[in-house]
């Protein structure tokens, strides 16, 4: 029996990649960008993410994401070298 995982890709937001994340990482609308908190415009509606929080897609064609604060991204997440 082989053991399996599901691919997660994380990337936190730092306050100056917001345009990154939605353009290049997930390819979604950009709402709004102030430095301290990203919206942008995914599948299910408006996600906010606030500054150092974390974004969680399952792989490159993922246009949900997922936001987390980085203390329930430690306790969900496990970092693979």
């Amino acid at each position: 029996m082989a053991r399996v995982i599901y691919n997660f890709e994380s990337i936190q937001y730092d306050g100056t990649n917001g345009a990154f994340i939605c353009g290049t990482w997930m390819n979604v609308g950009l709402i709004s960008d102030d430095g301290q908190t990203l919206v942008y415009q995914a599948l299910e509606g408006q996600v906010t993410v606030n500054l150092n929080d974390y974004v969680i897609r399952s792989g490159p064609e993922d246009q949900w994401g997922r936001s987390l604060s980085p203390e329930r991204y430690a306790i969900e997440f496990y970092e693979l070298p």
